[in-house]
């Protein structure tokens, strides 16, 4: 597997921007090319089994390394937090877990002189591209997949369902995004159920808001 000891290799800058093409990247602008989905599917299989800490003290540095290789645009944190729940069987166990890996290091890099202001402005501009480009990703790549975003027969009514072939894309699109609202609500509602089991931890409460903060930022997108 290319995925494996990654962090081991020397030169990781050479392999991932000249080595490993754009194209290659999962990013909102590789969307619609094959290769992207391809390789977003290996690392899904290579990660489903590493996301989490199981007994391990020490970080999944090859995980971290891959993460900033193959998603190269996207919000860490938001994407860390979408990565524990597509991958936990609840909301509740999502909370109780721990990633195994660290969040990458982003550099940030500007043309000429500038004082504070301006560059907070910058960091504040990256930050929020980032985070569309984060939402982007789970739609246009997660949504025939995941949970919360995929659409079940069970989910629409016998007209919706018995008439399907005959709606327009954007009638499909109409009940497609309603139906996911209704479970990114519910989604909310579940976490603003757990705060007791985050009373006296920390972390977990954290969690708990990031996971809010995510599904709240899918909503909004939906809407």
């Amino acid at each position: 597997m290319f995925f494996n000891n990654i962090d081991s290799v020397s030169e990781k800058f050479k392999v991932w921007n000249h080595y490993f093409p754009l194209d290659w990247k999962v990013t909102a602008a590789n969307a619609k090319k094959m290769v992207s989905r391809v390789i977003l599917k290996e690392f899904l299989e290579w990660s489903q089994s590493r996301i989490f800490k199981h007994n391990k003290v020490d970080s999944d540095k090859d995980l971290t390394e891959v993460m900033k290789g193959i998603f190269p645009n996207v919000c860490y944190k938001l994407f860390r937090d979408f990565l524990m729940l597509y991958f936990s069987v609840d909301v509740k166990s999502a909370i109780q877990e721990e990633p195994c890996f660290k969040l990458p290091y982003t550099f940030h890099m500007w043309d000429g002189e500038k004082n504070e202001a301006e560059i907070q402005q910058i960091l504040l501009q990256k930050e929020q591209s980032q985070k569309e480009e984060t939402i982007n990703i789970i739609i246009e790549y997660f949504g025939e997949n995941w949970k919360l975003l995929q659409l079940y027969k069970d989910d629409i009514t016998e007209e919706e369902s018995s008439n399907w072939t005959e709606y327009s894309e954007e009638q499909h699109n109409t009940i497609r995004d309603r139906v996911r609202k209704v479970k990114l609500q519910r989604t909310l509602d579940e976490l603003d159920s757990e705060k007791d089991l985050c009373k006296e931890s920390e972390s977990r409460e954290n969690q708990r808001k990031s996971f809010i903060e995510l599904i709240q930022s899918l909503f909004k997108q939906i809407s």
